[in-house]
């Protein structure tokens, strides 16, 4: 749990930096809630997946269904 606690710590100063250089960016980007966002070639040959991890509620719980 420490490692996780560690990694969630270096993820939010990263993200802080990005947000911070691509504070000028956003009078340029679009995000309409439902609109689906194709990617392509000309969007770069990487991108970051960012995603919350959570236990489930008691009555979703099944087997592997934990955050380890």
């Amino acid at each position: 749990m420490r490692n996780f606690h560690r990694f969630c710590l270096v993820l939010g100063i990263f993200a802080a930096g990005l947000h911070v250089s691509a504070h000028t960016a956003e009078a340029r980007i679009e995000a309409i809630k439902g609109k689906r966002y194709r990617l392509t070639k000309q969007h770069g040959p990487w991108m970051i997946m960012v995603a919350t991890i959570y236990e489930p509620p008691v009555e979703r719980r099944a087997q592997g269904m934990t955050p380890q």
